[in-house]
C-alpha cells in the first residue's frame, strides 16, 4: 500500500464538521447539521445529522483510490436506523441507541459509501482510510 500522504482519500477522514467535509469530497442529502438540542445525545466532537419530517437523510463520499477503512458512526437517536453502504449494499447498522459502532472495509477507486438514516440521527466518530 502506498504512503498515506499520497492517499487521494485521505482528506474523507475530517470529519470534524459540514464545512470541512463538503470541501474535502462529501455529498450531503441532510437537512438538519449539529443541533445545539441534540448535543445532548451525539456529543460535540464530530459531525451528526438527519433530515426533518420524517425524510430520509444520507451523507455520502466517493472513493478516489483503493485501500481499507475503518469507519466509527453510531445512531445517537433513541429509535430507527442508520444504515452503511458501499455500493447501495448494506455492510452495516446502528439501531435505535447504537450509539457506537464500527465497520472495516475495503474500497476501489469509484465505490461510494453512503450513510443513511429513516428517522435516526447519523453520528460520524472518525473514518480512517489506509490507500
Amino acid at each position: 500500500m502506498d504512503d498515506n500522504n499520497h492517499c487521494k482519500d485521505s482528506k474523507l477522514n475530517d470529519t470534524s464538521s459540514k464545512d470541512n467535509m463538503e470541501q474535502n469530497g462529501w455529498i450531503f442529502d441532510i437537512t438538519k447539521h449539529k443541533q445545539d438540542k441534540y448535543i445532548v445525545h451525539c456529543g460535540d466532537d464530530s459531525w451528526f445529522g438527519h433530515s426533518a419530517y420524517w425524510e430520509e437523510g444520507s451523507v455520502s463520499a466517493t472513493f478516489k483510490d483503493s485501500g481499507e477503512a475503518d469507519l466509527v458512526y453510531g445512531n445517537c437517536w433513541m429509535n430507527h436506523n442508520v444504515d452503511v453502504y458501499l455500493n447501495q449494499q448494506k455492510i452495516s447498522f446502528a439501531s435505535g441507541g447504537q450509539t457506537r459502532k464500527e465497520v472495516k472495509f475495503s474500497f476501489i477507486k469509484g465505490d461510494i459509501l453512503k450513510l443513511q438514516e429513516d428517522g435516526a440521527i447519523i453520528k460520524i466518530y472518525s473514518l480512517e482510510i489506509k490507500c
